[in-house]
């Protein structure tokens, strides 16, 4: 009767993709064993045994059953006094959407009693929790349980720590093969490729076979060949245990070819092999969870958390439009909070925490202003977790404001992964409030501008934009931030109403207004969009739309194909300087924060250029050329301000870049 089992696994898995591609969005599994991994986990979620059955929820989650599973352990967290077991409950509420059991975790991590101390930093490392930081950092760094240690770093990993992921990295071969163990497990999902070589050289050691899975499937999970074929052998093991983490990390590690076994093991005597091999399948037959991403900060010079660049890879990045305060106070600090709670709401929207804002664009009437900020925000973030950050003065929409800000951060939760998305305060709304850029191609069109009055050059402008997208096969409905260089902000309205009629029956993209210096030209916009993903050699490529002409020190379009995208902060002079002194200054800081990330000048892909003198903008202009390939400059605008938010320095560049497909 063998022949007669392979045909029905075969039946169950048609349908299933070739091979994950960015545009890919089919089911893999069929609907019919879709249906049967969801009842493996409905009847494992009801389940006596407490550790199983919360792994049935996070299936279920996975599987898109989130309000079952929130409707199912909400009553069960309200009676559990197990500070173990509520950790577990905890959890899963969080990664089913209600992120405010994360309090919980972080209630049971500052208990004096240590019962549900490991539980509680393993937990938000699952989910992506960090809570203020601190209590992670103090855990991390004096406690006396290692275990406790290393998961406490793991969860600081997640915000971007790349010391807590050099700590992680250097347990892979301690001698304690369980915390060598542990540590695999946790490098399988913050690590890279370049950790391939540290596995493999720190498994040597190690007998024990469970342990050696811990090490095989992070292997696989990264991409190597041999830790694949590993897990497949891992998956008929006679061990339950190592099944059922191989049935995890095959989901994860988008391994098709696991799915007949998989199947398979959906028979399995032991309840969690079971329930894991149920989740994988239902991994396996939906977009990759948009929780799976990177992130690595990493300070620019010597002056600790100012500046910062940000890297991160395989993220859908939001982008919010220009967000004014609400507040009636002229009081820049009020004013400051205000945006901020804007901001808060749309992290919740998408489900992010604070501690994974990747970068943030400051609009401040004054240097002095910029200052109040920056107290307010350093309230505000939680510990070690600054973004790149980037000041500029300017006039704002509203007159009575003196701070705006816009922000990029990775979405938890997407409605799309085949277009942009626009999220709009409400259905009444012309406006998004913030846009996702999916994972796949990211396209950076230079400031273009056209002369006339304020409205007639807008108007002009946009459709040449239009034309450009076009040229580079991008969708209008794809654009997913529009940025304008002009003058007078207090015209803002009628560069708003120019814009929206260019978008007549559709929502208008988030929109970033700065005031320029322009001697004759009223505005200058460009835009970012999204196009999907296309196999390239480069990582970042160039081009010049017919009809206009190539510059050496600026691409007219660049396109990022690498899954990985670096924010550098807005690098100003850290000591007033002359001019010239002040433009050499910064790019020598670019060139330091850009290899901490292994990435160069030439991958550079998007550049501002704020300067604030002439002097600054003529040396500039003379510099560049010695500096970039002339082939491959990085998109570009240039905007003359009245400041850049420091007193004393004329110049701020604010870069994006990428590099290899490893961090």
């Amino acid at each position: 009767m063998r022949w007669l089992w392979n045909l029905v696994v075969l039946c169950l898995v048609l349908g299933i993709a070739r091979a994950e591609s960015p545009s890919a969005s089919k089911p893999r599994v069929e609907k019919t064993l879709q249906g049967r991994c969801l009842a493996i986990l409905k009847a494992g979620l009801q389940g006596e045994d407490f550790w199983p059955s919360i792994h049935a929820a996070e299936g279920l989650t996975l599987g898109g059953q989130r309000k079952a599973v929130i409707d199912f352990l909400q009553p069960k967290l309200a009676q559990e006094t197990d500070t173990q077991k509520r950790c577990g409950l905890a959890r899963e509420l969080v990664r089913a959407g209600a992120r405010k059991y994360i309090a919980e975790m972080i209630r049971i991590l500052r208990h004096k009693d240590p019962h549900g101390h490991v539980h509680a930093a393993e937990s938000l490392y699952k989910v992506h929790g960090c809570g203020t930081g601190r209590e992670l950092e103090r855990a991390w760094k004096t406690s006396d349980n290692m275990v406790f240690r290393l998961m406490a770093a793991a969860a600081l990993v997640r915000s971007g720590r790349g010391d807590a992921l050099e700590f992680v990295r250097k347990q892979l071969a301690n001698p304690d093969h369980k915390l060598a163990m542990i540590s695999a497990w946790i490098i399988a999902r913050v690590g890279d490729r370049t950790d391939i070589a540290r596995l493999k050289r720190t498994v040597g050691p190690i007998q024990d076979p469970l342990s050696r899975a811990y090490f095989d499937h992070a292997l696989a999970l990264l991409g190597d060949g041999e830790g694949r074929r590993a897990l497949m052998r891992n998956l008929k093991s006679d061990s339950p245990d190592i099944r059922t983490y191989a049935a995890v990390f095959a989901g994860e590690a988008r391994m098709n070819e696991a799915i007949p076994v998989l199947v398979g093991l959906l028979d399995d005597p032991h309840p969690d092999a079971r329930y894991r091999s149920a989740q994988a399948l239902l991994e396996l037959s939906r977009p990759q969870p948009a929780s799976r991403f990177l992130l690595r900060r990493a300070p620019v010079g010597k002056r600790g958390e100012q500046p910062v660049s940000v890297r991160v890879d395989n993220a859908h990045l939001v982008h919010t439009t220009q967000l004014l305060p609400k507040t009636r106070s002229g009081d820049a600090a009020e004013q400051t909070r205000s945006v901020l709670k804007q901001l808060d709401r749309l992290l919740t929207e998408f489900r992010t925490p604070r501690s994974q804002l990747v970068k943030l664009n400051i609009y401040v009437a004054s240097a002095q202003v910029r200052q109040v900020v920056e107290k307010v925000l350093a309230v505000w973030l939680p510990h070690g977790c600054r973004p790149a950050v980037a000041p500029v003065e300017t006039a704002l929409a509203d007159p009575r404001a003196k701070v705006a800000l816009d922000a990029v951060f990775p979405a938890h939760r997407v409605s799309s992964t085949t277009g942009v998305s626009l999220l709009k305060k409400d259905r009444a709304s012309r406006f998004a409030r913030a846009s996702v850029l999916p994972r796949g191609d990211a396209v950076h069109v230079s400031g273009q501008a056209r002369p006339g009055s304020l409205s007639t050059a807008t108007t002009a402008t946009m459709k040449g934009l239009f034309s450009t997208l076009e040229f580079m096969k991008v969708r209008k409905q794809d654009i997913v931030q529009i940025k304008c260089f002009a003058t007078p902000i207090a015209q803002a309205t009628t560069i708003i109403n120019a814009i929206a009629a260019e978008f007549p029956a559709e929502t208008v993209p988030p929109v970033t207004l700065v005031e320029w210096k322009s001697g004759s030209l009223p505005i200058e916009i460009e835009v970012l969009a999204w196009r999907a993903g296309r196999r390239s050699k480069e990582s970042v490529s160039f081009s010049t739309p017919p009809g206009m002409s190539s510059s050496p020190v600026f691409s007219r379009v660049s396109t990022i194909h690498s899954r990985g995208r670096i924010y550098v902060a807005g690098l100003f002079s850290p000591d007033p300087q002359a001019d010239a002194a002040q433009v050499k200054t910064v790019f020598t800081l670019l060139q330091s924060a850009l290899g901490r990330h292994r990435s160069d000048l030439g991958h550079l892909a998007k550049a501002t250029y704020y300067v604030s003198t002439a002097g600054s903008s003529k040396e500039l202009n003379r510099l560049r050329p010695s500096l970039y390939d002339p082939r491959r400059p990085p998109a570009a605008s240039k905007a003359m301000v009245g400041g850049v938010g420091f007193e004393g320095r004329t110049i701020l560049i604010d870069m994006i870049a990428t590099g290899s497909d490893s961090p």
